[in-house]
């Protein structure tokens, strides 16, 4: 395709009528780099002593932006657990029960054990009462300001009480 628009193009025929290919030369003086025009832009501002905008320290913290970056944060943890620890399961050549073993063998203290517990349960548990609370967002319930504060402290009311509930709450069956 390619080569039959060059050869129209050289051909005497269309050559006058129907210029198909402009030479490079011709455009690169005719348009300004994005660069060129960049410092042009920012050389204006710097003259009229405009100041940068202030992006996000404007804004205020709340609870529904807090909780929303949460919700992005946990997932993106969930998936890094998940294919993480997936990936150590194929590649280590022994039993998970053995594992388990081997981890109580070290004698760590159970602080540590329920610290290590809290923080695997919580993008779990965190992402799917959020989720749940997006679904019902979804539905067109709970929109208002006082029912998104609301919903907000129910979150993590009840993500605390769901990841206490795992971490004490079930027992291991080896």
């Amino acid at each position: 395709m390619a080569g039959m628009v060059r050869f129209l193009n050289r051909s005497c025929l269309f050559r006058q009528a129907f210029p198909l290919v402009t030479r490079r030369s011709n455009m690169a003086t005719k348009r300004q780099t994005a660069y060129d025009e960049m410092q042009q832009y920012w050389a204006k501002n710097k003259q009229l002593a405009r100041p940068l905008s202030p992006h996000l320290s404007i804004y205020g913290y709340h609870l529904t932006m807090v909780m929303s970056i949460t919700n992005r944060i946990s997932g993106v943890a969930l998936q890094g657990i998940l294919v993480g620890g997936s990936c150590l399961m194929m590649v280590i050549p022994m039993k998970f029960t053995s594992i388990i073993d081997k981890i109580r063998s070290w004698n760590i203290h159970p602080v540590i054990i329920y610290s290590a517990k809290y923080v695997l349960a919580f993008p779990f548990v965190y992402h799917i009462v959020a989720s749940l609370r997006h679904l019902a967002w979804d539905t067109g319930v709970g929109y208002k300001g006082p029912t998104i504060i609301k919903g907000g402290y129910a979150i993590m009311v009840a993500t605390a009480l769901l990841c206490t509930g795992l971490v004490f709450g079930v027992k291991p069956v080896l």
